[in-house]
């Protein structure tokens, strides 16, 4: 009687899971359909080729990371959703006290889904991340954090007056040092070093 207990409790708990990760799928999916309508990927399809521009480019990298995800959520459908459903049907009860149940309750959606990522921020959040594989949603603002107001990276539109605060905020002598070197590690580039110094030198005299 028990162990018939144990199994109803298993087979709930994997039928959740797999609802879940198959709305997952199917938002995968839909995206996979949307590059399927790219003249480029379909050629792409056809025969293998290299990507003639940066556009093309952008196109096929966001298209594999996203067959990529699809087959990350096909493999815990077929082979891992029951192990999960087995683990959670035998947990012991919190000892992460009640301040923390939100975080505890992250973690547990991250076992529950291990493709899911939590996204760069300051919350501790595990999501489909979607800015990673469709390139509709890249936002601009993400690798200027540090620049500007956190509470105006999502939402907002890259604007003028945030780029002019950017602009502010950012220091022209540490931007070249930064600049130059990570250009030292990058061969081609490192014999014409000095002309990254000269232009240092340039702007930060306001002559460049």
């Amino acid at each position: 009687m028990k162990q018939m207990v144990q199994n109803r409790i298993v087979r709930h708990l994997k039928n959740k899971l797999e609802t879940e990760a198959r709305q997952h799928l199917a938002k995968i999916q839909e995206l996979i359909d949307h590059y399927h309508q790219i003249p480029f990927i379909q050629e792409y399809l056809k025969k293998p080729i290299n990507p003639r521009n940066n556009e093309e480019n952008k196109w096929l990298t966001f298209y594999k990371r996203t067959l990529a995800k699809r087959d990350e959520i096909v493999q815990y459908l077929l082979h891992d959703i029951l192990e999960r459903a087995i683990q959670k049907s035998s947990s012991s009860k919190s000892s992460w006290g009640e301040n923390l149940e939100d975080i505890q309750r992250e973690f547990q959606r991250a076992d529950d889904f291990p493709y899911l990522e939590m996204p760069y921020g300051w919350s501790i959040h595990f999501i489909l991340n979607m800015e990673k594989l469709d390139y509709r949603m890249i936002n601009p603002l993400l690798n200027k954090v540090g620049w500007f107001d956190v509470d105006k990276l999502y939402g907002i539109d890259y604007t003028d007056q945030i780029n002019k605060t950017i602009q502010f905020r950012v220091s022209k002598s540490r931007f070249f040092e930064t600049l130059i070197s990570e250009l030292r590690q990058i061969p081609v580039v490192r014999e014409r070093e000095d002309i990254f110094n000269q232009m240092s030198e340039l702007f930060n005299t306001s002559i460049f």
